[in-house]
């Protein structure tokens, strides 16, 4: 678990050293995690706590964005399907 602390150490060290990583380990954390909070640009007391931790997640996006998702491949696997039942097409080889 990051602080608020340590990500604000990590935002002034990231103004300073050549490196994320050299920045991230003198803050005390991962490179990733470090990554992901000068992308949010908050502090781990702003994130909103979900379950599984750090707020909206690749899931909960992925929730999201599905609609979207959904309406764009419907009419092409509509007209898959219709091509399988007019040819006569095992539905495993599809």
């Amino acid at each position: 678990m990051v602080t608020d602390q340590q990500v604000r150490k990590l935002m002034k060290l990231i103004q300073s050293e050549p490196s994320l990583a050299l920045a991230a380990a003198k803050a005390g954390m991962d490179e990733k995690t470090a990554g992901k909070y000068r992308r949010l640009r908050r502090l781990p007391s702003q994130c909103q706590q979900g379950r599984g931790g750090g707020g909206l997640g690749r899931w909960a996006l992925a929730r999201l964005k599905s609609g979207r998702i959904t309406s764009f491949w419907l009419s092409p696997l509509s007209s898959i399907l219709e091509t399988h039942e007019l040819l006569n097409i095992p539905p495993y080889i599809i």
